[in-house]
């Protein structure tokens, strides 16, 4: 009988709420009046970010727009609540309540066996409900290949509010 090892991943998603008046004044650093916090666990890789993940490994058929490096990653939100499945090729929603937003500065970071990402939302971006999430590594679902979906309602974000997202996704 043959001893199979399985590589896992854990993923997290943080998304944090300020007023962007706030935001604008204190950065990161800026109090969250009221606007909050919230997280959660878990995700789907999608077959076609796991078949480009091998193909990064290997060196076969990429170049270097294909890479998840701060250049090319983008995380997307959209208004979708269908049940992520490996088989989704992004965001599920119609195009026009789908929002990519490029990777924050110093992201994607990597420590040990976690990466972060970053994605920062201003006062006039996804400003509409988010209930699913991805990152991309392009501007787009038809420019890019998503890595991942996630599915969690976080409400509706408002213009004049600034959220910023950060995945952790450890392997394991």
């Amino acid at each position: 009988m043959l001893d199979w090892e399985r590589i896992g991943h854990k993923t997290e998603f943080i998304i944090n709420r300020f007023n962007s008046k706030d935001f604008e004044e204190f950065g990161f650093f800026a109090p969250p009046v009221g606007l909050g916090r919230t997280g959660w666990k878990g995700n789907v890789l999608l077959n076609s970010g796991i078949q480009l993940m091998l193909d990064l490994m290997t060196g076969s058929n990429v170049d270097s727009a294909s890479y998840f490096n701060q250049a090319n990653t983008y995380i997307g939100v959209g208004t979708s609540t269908l049940a992520a499945a490996s088989t989704h090729a992004g965001l599920q929603c119609t195009t026009a309540s789908k929002v990519f937003v490029q990777a924050s500065a110093g992201y994607p970071s990597r420590t040990s066996e976690t990466i972060w990402y970053r994605a920062l939302f201003g006062s006039n971006d996804a400003n509409n409900s988010w209930a699913e999430f991805t990152i991309c590594n392009g501007l787009s679902d038809a420019a890019g290949c998503n890595l991942n979906r996630a599915v969690s309602d976080q409400g509706v974000k408002a213009s004049g509010q600034t959220w910023t997202i950060d995945v952790k996704i450890t392997l394991d």
